[in-house]
C-alpha cells in the first residue's frame, strides 16, 4: 500500500520536472512561501501572487521514444535556472482549459524542429473574464494563460557566473583533514603510481643485495651466476615491454570492469586506480639496469672458449650500459615533459637497441659454452629462460606493426581551432579506447581517443585540437591518410563504469576521451562538467547536442564569458567538487592538461574525494 506523499517531497519531485511530453494533463501554480502541508488550498488572492511572482521556467520539449526511436531527447535546462518551488497544487478553482495539451505541444513543436522551449504564464484573469462571462464560473476563480517560447538550444546551457557561485557557495570546500606536507608526500610523491615503482625496485633491489651477499661470501660454489643474472634482466624487459602492449592494457583494465558495483566503493576506488600500471612499466626499466650491472660484474670472470667471445661480450655490455643509461635519464619527468618529441625518439630506439644487443650477448655466451660442453647450439638456447623472455618481448615488440594501416578520413573542420577526424570503418570501437596516429610512423606517434558513433554505430571519429606543432597543422591542412598502428587501448575515462555515479570533469579537446564513453552510455549516471573556450564555436554543436542528451544538467562553462580570473567567479576546482556533491557521486574522473588534471586530482584527494586523472608518463 503506498503512503501518501508529503509536501516536502511534491517540492522535492519538482525540481526534477519530466519532460512535457511524458506528463499527464494538469497544471500547476506556485505561490511564495514555506512548503505548505497537504491539502492546503490557497485562496485566490493568495495564488495569484505567487503565479506573478513566480518566473518563467524554461521547459524541454521531445517526442515520445516509442514514436519517434530515431531522435535524440533534447536538454532540460539546469535547476539553477529555474525559481525555488514553494509547493504545487491542483486546485478546484483554477481554469486548466487554456492550457494545451502535451500532444498540441508538441504537434506545434515539431513543426519548428526538436530544441528547448520555454512554457510560460503570460496572463492571470479573475473571475469570469476568462470564460467570458459565462454563468457557472465562480466569482474568485483564475485563469491562467500560458505561451510557448523557443530558446537557443546551446546557450541556455552555458552556465553563467552567477550559477556557478551559487553552486560552489551551496558546496563550499572543506579545508585537508592533514598538513600540506603530509598531503604532498602521501598524494604526490608517493600514490598510487609511485607506490607500484617502489614496490617493484624494493623486490628487485633486495634480490640483488641478497644475491650479491651470497655470491661474493660463497664464490667458489657458484650459487649465482652471470646466466641467472641475465635470466632477471630479460625477465625485468618482459615485464616493461608487458605494461605498453595494448591486450595487457585492456586485460587489466577489464579485470577491474568485472567487479560487482554493488560492492563497497571503498574497494572499486582502489582497484579503480589500475590505470597507474606505468609505474610498473618504469620500474621494470630501471630494475633491468640494475641487474644488468650486477650481471656484467659477474661475466668478467666467464671462461669462453674462445677470446673473441670475451672481447665481444664486453663491448656489447658497455653499449647496453649506455642504452640503459639514455633510456633512464630520458625518461625522468622533467626531461620527458620539455623534450617529449626528442625522447620519444630516444626512448623507442635505445629500448630497441637494447633488446637486439642482448640478442647479440645470449648468443654469444650460448655459443661459446655449447662449444665448451659439446652441445647444439640450438638445445643450449632452448633451455636457457632467457631465450624465451627475450623471444617474448621481441614478439611484443613487433606485434603492433603488424598492425600499421594506412586508413583515410573525413576532416569536419570545426573551428580555427579543432577537427573532428570520421573515419569509416564496420567495426564498433570499445568505448574510450585510444589509437596512435602518425604521418611518419617510425619518427611519431600521437594517441587519440577514439569517439564512437551514438547508439553503437560502426565507425568513429577523433577529435583533434590546435596544441602543439603536429596537431596545428593537422587542424589547418589536413593530410589525404594517416597511418594507425596496433589496436586500440582503454584509457582511464572506462574507468567511469566502475562507479554507479561518476562526474566526469574535461577540459577543452579533453572532452573528446568522454564523449567516447558519453556516446556509448548516454543512459549512465553522469554529471558532466566541461570548461572551454566558445564551446560551441570551437568544438561544434553536434558535440554540445551529445552531451546534452547524457546529461541534461551538464554544467558547460564558456571561459570566454565567464573567465575564471573574474572577480567572484569560482575555480574550476570548487565547481568540480560542488557538482560532485550536488550529484552525489561516487568518484570524479578528469580529462585536462596535465598541470589542470594534477591540480583538480590533488586538491580532492586531499579531501577524501575519489578523483583520478590520466598520468601523462608516455
Amino acid at each position: 500500500m503506498s503512503r501518501p506523499t508529503t509536501a516536502n517531497e511534491n517540492m522535492v519531485e519538482m525540481q526534477d520536472r519530466p519532460f512535457l511530453s511524458s506528463r499527464r494533463h494538469s497544471a500547476h501554480a506556485y505561490a511564495p512561501g514555506a512548503p505548505q502541508p497537504q491539502g492546503f488550498v490557497p485562496t485566490p488572492a493568495q495564488l495569484e501572487a505567487g503565479l506573478q511572482k513566480r518566473k518563467p521556467f524554461p521547459a524541454t520539449v521531445a517526442p515520445s521514444r516509442q514514436l519517434h526511436r530515431h531522435r535524440s531527447r533534447s536538454s532540460r535546462p539546469q535547476a539553477a535556472d529555474r525559481g525555488n518551488s514553494g509547493f504545487s497544487i491542483a486546485s478546484a478553482r483554477v481554469s486548466i482549459t487554456e492550457m494545451p495539451s502535451p500532444d498540441e505541444i508538441l504537434a506545434k513543436v515539431e513543426s519548428h524542429g526538436l530544441g528547448t522551449y520555454r512554457y510560460i504564464i503570460t496572463g492571470v484573469t479573475r473571475g469570469q473574464e476568462h470564460s467570458g462571462g459565462a454563468e457557472g464560473q465562480p466569482a474568485d476563480s483564475i485563469g491562467v494563460k500560458f505561451g510557448l517560447e523557443r530558446l537557443n538550444c546551446t546557450d541556455d546551457h552555458i552556465a553563467a557566473k552567477e550559477q556557478l557561485q551559487q553552486l560552489a557557495d551551496e558546496y563550499p570546500m572543506p579545508e585537508p583533514r592533514h598538513g600540506e606536507t603530509h598531503n604532498q608526500i602521501r598524494y604526490r610523491h608517493f600514490a598510487v603510481y609511485q607506490r607500484l615503482f617502489a614496490a617493484v625496485i624494493a623486490i628487485n633491489m633486495i634480490l640483488i643485495i641478497a644475491f650479491a651477499v651470497v655470491t661474493g661470501t660463497n664464490n667458489q660454489q657458484k650459487i649465482f651466476t652471470y646466466a641467472n643474472a641475465l635470466t632477471a634482466v630479460s625477465a625485468n624487459i618482459l615485464g616493461a615491454q608487458m605494461m605498453r602492449q595494448e591486450h595487457c592494457i585492456n586485460m587489466l583494465f577489464r579485470s577491474v570492469l568485472s567487479l560487482p558495483r554493488s560492492w563497497s566503493v571503498k574497494v572499486r576506488r582502489h582497484a579503480a586506480k589500475i590505470y597507474c600500471y606505468g609505474g610498473m612499466h618504469s620500474a621494470c626499466g630501471v630494475s633491468s639496469m640494475g641487474w644488468y650491472i650486477f650481471f656484467a660484474v659477474l661475466v668478467q670472470n666467464w671462461p669462453a672458449s674462445n677470446p673473441a667471445y670475451n672481447h665481444t661480450v664486453l663491448a656489447t655490455s658497455v653499449m647496453i650500459l649506455l642504452m640503459f643509461g639514455v633510456l633512464t635519464i630520458g625518461s625522468i619527468p622533467w626531461f620527458r615533459a620539455r623534450f617529449h618529441n626528442q625522447w620519444e625518439l630516444m626512448h623507442r630506439y635505445s629500448g630497441w637497441t637494447t633488446v637486439a644487443i642482448v640478442w647479440v650477448q645470449l648468443f654469444c655466451i650460448s655459443a661459446s659454452n655449447a662449444a665448451t660442453e659439446s652441445r647444439n647450439l640450438g638445445i643450449h638456447l632452448v633451455k636457457t629462460p632467457s631465450f624465451w623472455m627475450l623471444a617474448a618481448t621481441t614478439l611484443l615488440l613487433i606485434y603492433p606493426w603488424l598492425f600499421l594501416r594506412k586508413v583515410t578520413f573525413v576532416a569536419e573542420k570545426l573551428s580555427t581551432h579543432a577537427t573532428q577526424l570520421h573515419f569509416d570503418t564496420n567495426k564498433v570501437l570499445p568505448t574510450c579506447a585510444g589509437i596512435a596516429l602518425s604521418g611518419a610512423p617510425l619518427v611519431e606517434n600521437h594517441k587519440f581517443a577514439t569517439i564512437p558513433e551514438p547508439d553503437k554505430q560502426p565507425g568513429f571519429s577523433v577529435l583533434v585540437a590546435n596544441n602543439g606543432d603536429w596537431t596545428k597543422k593537422l587542424v589547418d591542412n589536413p593530410p589525404q591518410y594517416l597511418w594507425t598502428r596496433g589496436v586500440p587501448a582503454l584509457g582511464v575515462a572506462r574507468i567511469a563504469k566502475v562507479f554507479r555515479r561518476v562526474v566526469l570533469v574535461a577540459t577543452g579537446s579533453g572532452i573528446g576521451p568522454c564523449l567516447s564513453f558519453i556516446n556509448v552510455h548516454p543512459e549512465w549516471a553522469m554529471r558532466i562538467v566541461w570548461s572551454a573556450r566558445l564551446p560551441l564555436e570551437s568544438f561544434g554543436k553536434s558535440n554540445i547536442q551529445n552531451i546534452l542528451r547524457a546529461d541534461k544538467d551538464a554544467i558547460v562553462i564558456d571561459t570566454k564569458k565567464t573567465s575564471y580570473k573574474e572577480e567572484g567567479m569560482p575555480s574550476l576546482i570548487k565547481v568540480t567538487y560542488a557538482a560532485y556533491q550536488d550529484f552525489d557521486a561516487e568518484a570524479v574522473i578528469v580529462i585536462s592538461n596535465p598541470a589542470v588534471t594534477h591540480e583538480i586530482v590533488y586538491n580532492l584527494e586531499k579531501r577524501k574525494v575519489p578523483a583520478y586523472g590520466a598520468i601523462w608518463d608516455s
